[in-house]
């Protein structure tokens, strides 16, 4: 899967380098409703400052959804950590209850052996 994905982003980056180089004589006017006046630059300065906006915003998504990814797991991991903690120290807890029952059970057979004599 994973290099499906890096092998569409390698073509998708070498169609973006083909655009640009084949629109490199083409001019655009830019018309900004807020700004005086209109620009005219060249359409391939504006494919890659375009591709590079997206470039910029897409890593940014990418760390921050494996961020966040790596962050619920490492939460999976503590609270797997503290069951397996906490049934061990409910088994220890058995067990030395167990241990007393026994010791009692013993006191209590020497009681009554000694009342039986």
């Amino acid at each position: 899967m994973k290099r499906i994905i890096l092998g569409i982003a390698i073509i998708l980056s070498i169609l973006w380098i083909y655009l640009i180089i084949i629109n490199y004589p083409v001019k655009a006017e830019i018309v900004l409703p807020f700004a005086i006046g209109n620009y005219t630059a060249r359409t391939s300065w504006v494919l890659l400052c375009f591709g590079l906006f997206t470039c910029l915003i897409d890593g940014l998504s990418c760390i921050w959804y494996f961020k966040s990814k790596t962050d619920l797991n490492k939460n999976y991991q503590l609270k797997m950590d503290k069951l397996s903690v906490q049934s061990d120290s409910d088994k220890s807890q058995v067990k030395i209850l167990e241990n007393k029952i026994k010791t009692l059970e013993a006191a209590l057979e020497k009681l009554a052996k000694g009342k039986n004599e």
